[in-house]
């Protein structure tokens, strides 16, 4: 995605804003097996059940371990080695017993050379990512992200400032006043456990749903 384009699945055209530019090339969903990253090293730092850490700072990849349905708090963390929140690679993505990730107080992924890869951002295909404040869930702190991103969904997202690829498998709820900006080097590199096949045979397209507020 660059500035200035819109990519989506629709012929319903709004009448505002920028000229919509469709594409035609097949779509899947990247595969993921993260169990590489709960294989101890020195390049990672593998966190199990934790429910909350704040002010928490370190170069290593941070590997989380969760309980299902578990929620995360990162508040005022720097991780530039990247986050990985582990899930079974059976794991269906469309499964309602996701985790929940509050990232708060400026809280900062990826951008640093001393993980398991420097192209890691956020991955959590099993998650939903929500960017929050303490006591106000619609005031947000700024949160930056930078590298490969995988997330299952996200619920509210305002201000951030997202620099890589960014791939959401299922829903986008109040993503807002947020810039993304798209880096080659990054999906040239993508993290090791996530791959992108060439799509054979056919897709199923499950459902569609679009919420476009004025």
């Amino acid at each position: 995605m660059s500035t200035g384009d819109l990519y989506k699945y629709t012929d319903q055209g709004y009448g505002m804003g920028n000229d919509e530019h469709k594409i035609s090339a097949q779509v899947q969903m990247p595969e993921y097996d993260l169990d590489e990253y709960l294989i101890p090293g020195p390049d990672r730092i593998i966190y199990y059940n934790e429910n909350n850490l704040k002010n928490v700072s370190h170069e290593e990849t941070a590997v989380f371990v969760l309980y299902p349905g578990h929620t995360l708090s990162l508040d005022g963390c720097e991780f530039p080695g990247g986050v990985v929140i582990y899930v079974d690679k059976e794991f269906n993505p469309r499964d309602e017993d996701i985790n929940k990730i509050l990232l708060k107080h400026h809280t900062t992924i990826g951008g640093g050379t001393g993980g398991v890869s420097q192209y890691m951002g956020l991955i959590a295909p099993g998650a939903e990512i929500q960017f929050t404040h303490v006591g106000c869930a619609w005031s947000v702190d700024h949160n930056d992200i930078y590298g490969f991103n995988l997330w299952n969904k996200v619920f509210f997202i305002k201000e951030a400032q997202l620099r890589g690829q960014l791939v959401i498998i299922n829903e986008i709820k109040h993503f807002r006043d947020t810039v993304l900006y798209f880096d080659q080097e990054v999906a040239d590199n993508v993290p090791s456990g996530i791959t992108f096949s060439v799509p054979t045979g056919e897709s199923a397209l499950l459902s569609v749903k679009e919420h476009y507020g004025l």
